[in-house]
């Protein structure tokens, strides 16, 4: 039996690859099979990391559950031979599932170097903020 741990570790492990898979699947051309490569990789490790009960209730929970229904839906659409529209779909349901940690995200990347000094645009911290649904300004 693995540890708690053990499978933090695999479940980040899993996250990864699924990025890599998504990143791969998208440069060649939205290649179907490694954007379901992602796609079971990325919910294999989202149950690794944080067990199926939270997993489920983190996609039907009541302000995300749109997000989920368009991120199983893009999953089908690709099973069923349009990968294009269904990643589409799919990337609109993860900006609608984590669309309160993009703030967070955003401010976070101001430390990093030669990517930070370009993101405090004011035009960039607009879009965000209109993405996100916020009329205040991120925390530098």
């Amino acid at each position: 039996m693995l540890s708690l741990e053990d499978r933090k570790k695999i479940g980040i492990g899993l996250l990864s690859i699924s990025f890599l898979f998504f990143t791969l699947g998208v440069l060649l051309i939205f290649d179907r099979s490694l954007i379901l490569m992602a796609n079971m990789c990325f919910l294999a490790g989202l149950y690794a990391l944080v067990g199926f009960s939270r997993s489920l209730n983190f996609f039907i929970k009541k302000g995300k559950l749109k997000g989920g229904v368009l991120y199983f839906l893009g999953f089908l659409i690709i099973v069923f031979r349009h990968p294009f529209i269904g990643f589409c779909l799919q990337i609109y349901g993860i900006l609608v599932l984590f669309k309160s940690f993009i703030p967070f995200l955003y401010e976070w990347s101001y430390n990093i170097p030669f990517v930070g000094p370009h993101i405090r645009d004011n035009t960039i911290i607009k879009k965000v903020m209109e993405l996100v649904g916020t009329r205040r300004k991120p925390d530098v």
